[in-house]
């Protein structure tokens, strides 16, 4: 594999009887920027910080992006989105907020649905969607209500707030 020989790689695997890895590699074998190609054969090793390194060198640095969007690291993916795909940082902030919400991080996935919900880009523009903004405002609600904030929650006309509260009643 350190030779890049994806054709070689894939018969020995095949041999090997690893029908993952095979198919793995068979998605890797019409890609040309040897970058990129090293990155993907990083990646299936599971050595994620030097295929980071290799998308970002690749002809295709938004990669490194979805890998680490894939991988739900989240920190990592914000960083690489507000450096990359300004566009992406809402969408990962409202994804990363339902991933601390689920853990139980009510204080966190409210942060993260606030900077959804408030995110400009470098003209001061909002440039949040209004499907978006639907949806970090459900989990300000969500998270505003196991918070015991329904006050806070009722300032903001946060109208999901009702909306919940009557569902629950």
């Amino acid at each position: 594999m350190e030779t890049l020989n994806v054709e070689l790689a894939s018969r020995v695997y095949r041999q090997l009887g690893d029908a993952a890895m095979v198919m793995a590699l068979q998605d890797c074998m019409h890609i040309e920027d040897r970058l990129l190609l090293a990155g993907y054969i990083c990646m299936l090793f599971c050595d994620y910080q030097r295929a980071q390194d290799l998308f970002l060198a690749s002809s295709r640095p938004q990669t490194a992006l979805e890998m680490r969007r894939d991988l739900l690291q989240w920190d990592q993916a914000l960083k690489l989105a507000q450096a990359l795909m300004p566009s992406q940082v809402p969408e990962i902030c409202v994804q990363y907020g339902q991933q601390l919400e689920f853990r139980d991080d009510n204080e966190g996935a409210l942060r993260m649905f606030d900077s959804a919900i408030n995110f400009q880009n470098s003209n001061g523009q909002n440039i949040c969607t209004e499907h978006l903004i639907t949806q970090a405002m459900k989990g300000v609600a969500r998270c505003d209500l196991r918070q015991g904030n329904l006050r806070q929650g009722l300032n903001h006309n946060n109208y999901y707030i009702l909306l919940y509260l009557l569902l629950l009643f």
